[in-house]
C-alpha cells in the first residue's frame, strides 16, 4: 500500500484540484496537507469535503493555516507537523498590473515576496524536514511563460517568475545529493473560471491568440499533467527544470 504524503500550498485553484485529483486516482499518496491563508479556512474546508466525498474517505487530509509571505509562521508550521512530506507543490502567485513609470515600492514588494520569496522559504522548510527524514521527495515549484519572455505591465510579476526558474535550479543542484528533485512549471494564459470573462473578450483574445502558435489557452488540465508529471517518479531522471507550457508563445 502506499504511504507517501502531499503538501500543497495555494491548492484552491483549479490546478490545485487537477493534481490533487491525478496524486490520488494514480495512488500515488495515501495523504494529503493543504495549505491556506487563515482567512481560507471555510473554503479549504469545503474543498476537503469535497475529495472525501468524491474518493469515499479513502485518504487523509489535514490542512494548515498561514500566510506563505510570513516567512517565520509558515516555517514553524511546516517544521512542527507530525508527518514527513514527500511531495510539494507549490502554486502560491500574485500579479499586478501596472507601468514601470507607476510601479510603487509596496506593490514590488508584495509581489516579489509573494512569488519568489515565499517560494524559497516555503521550499527551505520543507527541505529541511525531507533531509531530516532522509526523503527523496519531489518539489514543483510554480514560475511562468513571463519568466522566460517579458511582457509589459507586469515587470515586478517577470523578474520575479524569472527568479523562481532560477531558484528551482538552485535548490535542484544542492539538494540533488540528498535525492530531492526540484522543478517548476511556466504556463501561458490558463482558460479557467476566474479568468474566463476576461480571456474570452473578443478583443484581448484576438491579441492574446495571436502571440501563441497552437492559437488556444492552456486548460488548467494542461498545467496540473505536468505538475503531476514533475511530482511523480514518472519523472525520476528531471530535476532542475523548467518545463514551459506556452503553446509555443516564447518561441518568438
Amino acid at each position: 500500500m502506499v504511504d507517501k504524503i502531499l503538501l500543497v500550498t495555494g491548492g484552491l485553484s483549479e490546478i490545485g484540484l487537477e493534481v490533487i485529483n491525478n496524486m490520488i486516482t494514480n495512488k500515488k499518496i495515501n495523504k494529503l496537507i493543504l495549505c491556506e491563508k487563515p482567512d481560507k479556512r471555510e473554503k479549504l474546508n469545503q474543498l476537503r469535503h469535497m475529495i472525501l466525498e468524491q474518493f469515499n474517505n479513502s485518504l487523509d487530509i489535514d490542512m494548515l493555516f498561514f500566510d506563505a509571505n510570513d516567512k517565520n509562521e509558515a516555517e514553524q508550521q511546516l517544521l512542527n507537523c507530525k508527518t514527513n512530506f514527500d511531495y510539494f507543490l507549490n502554486l502560491v502567485g500574485l500579479n499586478i498590473f501596472n507601468s514601470v513609470l507607476d510601479v510603487t515600492e509596496d506593490e514590488w514588494d508584495l509581489i516579489v515576496d509573494t512569488n519568489l520569496k515565499s517560494s524559497f522559504f516555503l521550499s527551505q522548510a520543507v527541505s529541511k524536514k525531507m533531509v531530516k527524514s532522509k526523503t527523496k521527495g519531489s518539489i514543483v515549484l510554480l514560475a511562468s511563460q513571463h519568466g522566460v519572455v517579458a511582457n509589459g505591465l507586469r515587470a515586478p510579476y517577470c523578474a520575479s517568475k524569472a527568479g523562481v526558474i532560477q531558484l528551482a535550479k538552485s535548490l535542484a543542484l544542492e539538494l540533488s545529493s540528498y535525492g530531492i528533485r526540484v522543478n517548476c512549471v511556466s504556463p501561458t494564459y490558463i482558460l479557467d473560471e476566474k479568468s474566463k470573462e476576461f480571456l474570452l473578450n473578443k478583443e484581448v483574445k484576438k491579441e492574446y491568440l495571436s502571440k501563441i502558435p497552437l492559437k488556444k489557452y492552456a486548460l488548467p488540465s494542461d498545467i496540473a499533467n505536468a505538475c503531476y508529471f514533475l511530482l511523480s517518479e514518472e519523472s525520476a531522471m528531471i530535476t532542475g527544470q523548467n518545463i514551459i507550457i506556452d503553446g509555443g508563445y516564447t518561441i518568438w
